[in-house]
């Protein structure tokens, strides 16, 4: 990656000599999808959710990111932010943690999606992976609240 110069030249009896340089970034991709750790089998309300998220084996370094349901969570729930350079390969691993506690509203239905996206070097090479988060009681207060209304 780096500043690249190419030239053009025309032969006699002109000479004229044409130049530009541009940014070029050699990408490489990791191998697999990012990892989510962490975690239990069942949420309820209140319940502190902490999460992490992995992608390894990337050249520049992967940002990651993660939604709830679909919607970006907010920086307050972002931990561990990390990049790890691997000296032998030259290559780079990815991290972040979500931590944030379990609402009635982060599982409609009694069940919560969380994803971890990943990108690298703006969007030249993105992936995601997705984890279903279970809230055995979010299912029945959901049940039985919806009757009130």
């Amino acid at each position: 990656s780096g500043t690249y110069r190419c030239e053009i030249s025309v032969e006699a009896p002109t000479f004229y000599t044409q130049s530009s340089r541009h940014n070029l970034t050699v990408v490489v991709p990791p191998l697999e999808a990012p990892e989510i750790s962490g975690g239990k089998e069942y949420y309820s309300v209140g319940d502190l959710i902490m999460l992490n998220c992995t992608l390894r084996g990337s050249k520049p370094a992967a940002k990651l990111s993660w939604k709830l349901n679909g919607h970006p969570v907010g920086e307050g729930q972002l931990t561990n932010r990390q990049s790890i350079v691997h000296e032998k390969s030259g290559l780079e691993t990815s991290k972040l943690g979500l931590r944030f506690r379990a609402g009635i509203q982060d599982f409609p239905g009694g069940v919560a999606t969380v994803s971890c996206d990943g990108d690298i070097a703006g969007g030249v090479w993105s992936t995601t992976q997705t984890k279903a988060l279970s809230g055995g009681s979010f299912a029945s207060f959901t049940s039985s609240s919806s009757g009130l209304f």
